[in-house]
């Protein structure tokens, strides 16, 4: 949450960070519903630490699915 509103961190096709205001709906403590904000081809960054910031230039990598 960034000044209220619900937000994820996103990687764009150069790499960079940015921050992008998402509508959440249902979420358990693990997974967390996305209603608008992001399409299918987002790259999100799941865990972000304090010190990631928008414009950063991050090496992305896609993570093994858990969910089968």
């Amino acid at each position: 949450m960034r000044e209220g509103k619900s937000t994820v961190m996103t990687v764009d096709k150069q790499n960079r960070v940015a921050v992008r205001q998402v509508a959440t709906g249902r979420y358990t403590s693990t997974v967390v519903e996305i209603l608008s904000g992001l399409t299918t081809d987002d790259r999100v960054i799941l865990n972000p630490n304090a010190l990631i910031r928008p414009g950063d230039t991050v090496t992305a990598e896609t993570p093994k699915s858990s969910h089968k």
